[in-house]
């Protein structure tokens, strides 16, 4: 198809609402009124979270951050210092400690952390603390 040319619907396989809803990633989004059904790429869901954190480097530095949202295997933040992506960095706090993470994405000043090495304790308070928020919806900022 030419990029000039305009893109028929009736050829689009379409998803109804209930094929959604019966994937196995889907989830209502929380306080969506029309009750639209996301489908999530993770293995996990994200919670929504804003709360402040401390990042450290391996070379002791800090800087303050703000969470976006959270989930089992990892977090997002709001930063005002440059990281790159592959840096291994400590968050405090997250699951009642200290954990070890990674940077495996930034768009501006928003970068997307993986939790390295969380001890059993810490992944089951991220558990029971994502039971009682709201999910994240990162289509709206484009996360």
């Amino acid at each position: 198809m030419a990029l000039t040319e305009s893109l028929d619907l009736a050829d689009v396989p379409q998803m109804n609402e209930d094929a959604l809803a019966t994937t196995p990633n889907s989830q209502t989004l929380a306080g969506d009124p029309s009750g639209q059904v996301a489908v999530e790429r993770r293995s996990h869901a994200r919670y929504r979270l804003s709360t402040p954190i401390t990042i450290r480097t391996l070379e002791g530095g800090t800087a303050p951050a703000i969470t976006m949202e959270i989930g089992e295997r990892g977090l997002s933040a709001l930063i005002g210092t440059d990281f790159r992506v592959g840096d291994k960095l400590e968050l405090e706090p997250i699951g009642g400690g200290k954990a070890e993470a990674i940077v495996r994405r930034s768009a501006g000043r928003l970068y997307a952390f993986e939790f390295l090495n969380l001890s059993p304790e810490q992944l089951q308070m991220i558990r029971d603390r994502c039971k009682t928020l709201p999910l994240y919806n990162g289509k709206i900022i484009g996360v």
